[in-house]
């Protein structure tokens, strides 16, 4: 008898061959016999399966019907029996033939004994089932017919055989492909094997080069993560700031920024996340906390399996000493440019003040005093004062100082240097809001940037056009506007200037580098190309921003965000001419240095008018002659700056040395500078600025001999 392995599946399995068990679960009879032969026959095929065991074919059944595997294997006697049971239905898929015989021990005489005793009674008679049996197998009856159950049989097997050559050609082909495959995958592996070792090649020449680009930058370089921490460093970092590897390794990025600039640290990473990319200025601090202007150009980058940014830093020092000196040369040339208006009013005022002189003078010989005359000269000698200060102020040589500024009002005063170099085709259109809130802000500075955005508008029109100046309140909240030059949140209270041109507009290509230092679209010796770069710093020096909106052929707007100051006071405040009160007077003792005598006429009569007693020297030398023979009676020294020989202040320290209380008011025609700031650390008790009207100079010697 013949029996053999098969595969038993649930019904839509869809499994007909070995192929088709490739990563299925198969539960299995452990340790028999058709496992073994299955997994042989699989590991032939490289068909990966995974197997589960039990103890008898009921559970392994079960296992198939409770869907735990996706088939199971028995063998086709116990299938054919009891594989009804469950719900499941033998497959295609039958293997290892087994014959099977009966036999018994030659030691089972007795059994041996009754099946030949019985068998020898079957042949004596002849009717005994034992003829009947070779009469219907061996008889040549011509009525024998073949059982039905054999044409099935002979179906069967011819159907097995047909099956298992059909099988061996379709494994062959399989084993074929897959051998093709195994062949090209092989090669194929090759080549992805040595595209890797070329590109690890690659990456190590590519990390060998940025490696030396890193250690070898001019530039310092830093590695932090998304909370500052920093996690390497270039050498350039360590002679930058003083710090080695380890003491960099040890501290965050807030800690190397000066503290009014680390508050922006937060919003600037942030950007850095959003954008990818950020430039921008800061100043930073050194081990010694020496801070040093830099310039942070950084980035997002994957370092070490993690998000983090990449810094590049350049020491500013060098490169903002050379602006600082061509924004002065820079604020001569616009000087130079305002001189011819600046000679028509120059030219006005002395002017009136010869022709009033001369009526005065003319009166004064017929024995008349006409006091309008004289009212006028003083009103004409003030506008020449004020033009000056504007000068100077313009030209920087007042130090920066911050005050709550009406920004209308230092955009009338700008238009006052700009009115004779408008172009004769340019209108002139203020739209100034009248409510407008002060801002904390450097006059001279804020009108060197109205001055820079009007020139550069005027420029922008060569053929004539508008030239509009605007100012309004602005608030935003909620991120909802940022600035385009610098990516900051414009979030706050606002005072905004706008100065809009109709010329012929910025290219898009030149946008981004409008603020560069020295880059100008203008012809030879028609600019610098320093003009916003600097307006851009003084912007942000006040905590603002600038930036430009343009449409090409329609003109420019450029607008300044300055921070908004509250208001103190409803009231504006206007120049107006007030009756000054009665003059302060004295009765102590002076000396009046000036090397022009005119000024040391002038000043005498004033302080003696006003009760003073008045000594006078021409010069420094002189007047340690006089206060060391006269000291115990000299009050008060008032000492012009500028004076040939020692000169005011070395005069001063010299006198300091006689009389460590001497008191001592500088007079000067530069209302701020070097000397005057060394004269006054030296000991100065006052200051008075040339032109001085006689009311001036009483009040600052009254405040100082009562202070």
């Amino acid at each position: 008898m013949t029996n053999y392995g098969q595969v038993f599946v649930p019904s839509k399995s869809g499994i007909q061959s070995i192929l088709d068990l490739k990563g299925r679960t198969i539960s299995v009879l452990k340790d028999d016999i058709h496992y073994q032969a299955l997994s042989d026959l699989l590991k032939k095929f490289q068909v990966k399966v995974d197997f589960l065991f039990f103890n008898d074919y009921d559970q392994v059944m079960k296992a198939v019907e409770q869907g735990k595997a996706h088939a199971g294997v028995a063998n086709r006697l116990w299938g054919q029996q009891s594989a009804k049971n469950y719900q499941v239905h033998p497959s295609p898929i039958v293997f290892n033939p087994i014959e099977l015989r009966f036999a018994s021990l030659p030691e089972n005489k007795a059994l041996l004994s009754i099946l030949d005793k019985h068998l020898a009674e079957y042949k004596k008679n002849v009717n005994s089932p034992y003829y009947q049996t070779l009469n219907r197998w061996l008889a040549a009856s011509g009525d024998f017919k073949v059982p039905f159950w054999v044409y099935w049989s002979l179906a069967l097997v011819l159907l097995v055989a047909l099956f298992f050559l059909m099988a061996s050609v379709f494994l062959r082909k399989q084993v074929n492909k897959q051998t093709h495959d195994l062949k090209v995958e092989k090669d194929n592996l090759k080549q992805e094997v040595g595209e890797r070792i070329r590109a690890e090649q690659a990456l190590r020449e590519s990390e060998g080069r940025f490696r030396d680009i890193f250690d070898f930058s001019g530039d310092a370089i830093f590695i932090h993560d998304l909370d500052g921490k920093i996690l390497e460093v270039n050498q350039a970092a360590n002679r930058y700031y003083g710090f080695t590897r380890d003491e960099f390794l040890k501290v965050k990025l807030k800690d190397l920024i000066a503290p009014a600039y680390s508050y922006l640290l937060p919003e600037r990473m942030k950007l850095v996340e959003g954008k990818g990319q950020v430039v921008f200025e800061s100043v930073h601090l050194r081990k010694d906390d020496l801070e040093f202007p830099v310039e942070v150009n950084s980035r997002r980058m994957i370092f070490q399996g993690q998000t983090c940014i990449l810094g590049i830093v350049r020491d500013l020092t060098e490169r903002k000493k050379t602006e600082a000196r061509l924004r002065q040369a820079q604020k001569m040339e616009a000087v130079g440019t305002l001189a011819g208006g600046i000679a028509h009013d120059f030219n006005n005022i002395l002017a009136a003040i010869m022709g009033f002189a001369e009526l005065a003078r003319m009166d004064a010989q017929q024995g008349k005093v006409n006091p309008d005359d004289l009212e006028r000269i003083l009103f004409s000698a003030n506008r020449a004062k004020k033009l000056v200060q504007q000068i100077l102020t313009f030209s920087n040589k007042v130090e920066p100082e911050c005050r709550p500024l009406d920004l209308n009002q230092a955009i009338e005063h700008s238009l006052e240097l700009l009115r004779h170099t408008i172009p004769q085709k340019v209108g002139l259109n203020l739209a100034l809001s009248a409510n407008l809130r002060p801002v904390e802000a450097d006059r001279s500075q804020i009108g060197q940037v109205i001055l820079s955005l009007a020139n550069n508008a005027f420029q922008a029109m060569p053929k004539g056009g508008e030239l509009k100046i605007e100012t309004q309140n602005i608030s935003h909240d909620n991120n909802s506007r940022a600035c385009p030059t610098c990516g900051l949140n414009l979030n706050g209270d606002w005072v905004v200037l706008k100065v809009h041109d109709t010329g012929r507009g910025i290219a898009q290509k030149d946008l981004p580098r409008i603020f560069d230092p020295f880059f100008t679209t203008k012809g030879l010796g028609k600019g610098s190309g320093l003009g916003l770069s600097m307006s851009l710093g003084i912007v942000r020096n006040h905590g603002g921003h600038l930036f430009c909106e343009t449409n090409l052929g329609k003109g420019s707007c450029f607008m300044v965000y300055l921070p908004a100051r509250e208001l103190v006071s409803q009231q504006k405040i206007r120049k107006v001419w007030v009756e000054q009160a009665r003059p302060p007077r004295g009765n102590e003792t002076l000396l009046l240095v000036d090397d022009l005598k005119d000024l040391l006429h002038m000043g005498s009569r004033v302080l003696r008018s006003a009760g003073y007693q008045v000594l006078t020297a021409a010069s420094g030398e002189e007047a340690l002659k006089v206060f060391e023979r006269k000291k115990e009676q000299i009050d008060l020294i008032v000492m012009d700056l500028g004076m040939p020989g020692m000169g005011g202040q070395k005069a001063l320290l010299e006198i300091h040395k006689q009389d460590a209380q001497a008191k001592v008011i500088i007079a000067s025609g530069y209302s701020r500078g070097q000397q005057l700031q060394q004269a006054l650390n030296a000991g100065a008790s006052g200051f008075v600025a040339k032109p001085y009207l006689p009311e001036e100079l009483l009040q600052k010697v009254r405040d100082v001999l009562d202070g």
